[in-house]
């Protein structure tokens, strides 16, 4: 009888684990979902890079123009999280204007995420946001 109980004791804690990781992940999801929205929002291009893998180089142009660019919105319009944890994507609005021109433009900015286990965080692997 013990030897059940040890049994069903290691399965129900093998479980948890397993929940509290998929728990974490998806906290981490959120939270590198947020400081990614507020460096963009902040027009801080450079920063925004630090969000791709080590190493990676940048897929997309990152504004270095003498026209300074400011976000002034940032909508996600939808977000979805693979079965597994591991991929996201995301769909977001951007409002923007030139600091020379106060045209707000806007522009979608399709996101894919993926958890990187060997660095323990969620990185972008999608295109810099296309300002134009």
């Amino acid at each position: 009888m013990s030897l059940k109980i040890a049994l069903s004791s290691m399965i129900a804690a093998g479980m948890l684990s397993a929940c509290a990781t998929t728990i974490d992940r998806e906290y981490m999801l959120n939270s590198t979902l947020l400081s990614y929205e507020r460096t963009i929002r902040w027009g801080d291009f450079t920063a925004a890079n630090g969000f791709r893998k080590e190493g990676e180089v940048i897929k997309g142009v990152a504004p270095t123009s003498d026209r300074q660019i400011k976000v002034g919105a940032y909508d996600i319009l939808s977000k979805t999280v693979s079965e597994d944890g591991q991929a996201a994507q995301q769909m977001v609005e951007i409002g923007y204007y030139y600091s020379d021109d106060v045209r707000m433009k806007k522009l979608r900015d399709a996101q894919t995420w993926e958890y990187d286990g060997a660095q323990q965080r969620w990185v972008i692997t999608s295109p810099f946001p296309a300002f134009e």
